[in-house]
């Protein structure tokens, strides 16, 4: 089901031409992971982490420039989670939520409760995804 919806996600925000040469890069991805792994599982997998988790950094940025983002979203929210409007008690508590499916802009992130963050999902019926804090 979620892979459904990843495909529905993909299908608004990329072209159809698009979306294919994401599925050639991703084949050629699989493909090269493949022939380094030679047969070893557990070498693939933490390939494909490795590769994963430089990816989740290319889009949403090293800790450093996360935390910088978070403590820009806090000043400008005057400490008060976007979703329910109470203070934070801490900005080690909060995470990052995008509006839309466009970049951790400043215009398209807010900061929220890590619980809100994760009823906001539920009641959307969507899941958080891995770059999202």
């Amino acid at each position: 089901m979620a892979e459904k919806e990843d495909e529905k996600q993909l299908a608004r925000t990329l072209t159809n031409t698009q979306r294919e040469g994401a599925r050639r890069i991703l084949q050629h991805v699989s493909d090269e992971v493949d022939r380094i792994a030679t047969g070893d599982e557990d070498l693939a997998f933490r390939l494909r982490r490795y590769i994963h988790a430089r990816i989740q950094i290319k889009n949403s940025g090293t800790s450093q420039q996360r935390q910088k983002r978070q403590r820009k979203l806090f000043d400008k929210q005057e400490g008060k989670c976007s979703f329910c409007g109470t203070s934070f008690a801490q900005i080690g508590g909060t995470e990052m939520h995008r509006l839309t499916p466009g970049r951790y802009t400043s215009a398209n992130t807010v900061l929220v409760h890590r619980d809100c963050h994760q009823e906001h999902h539920l009641r959307e019926g969507s899941e958080q995804e891995d770059g999202e804090e």
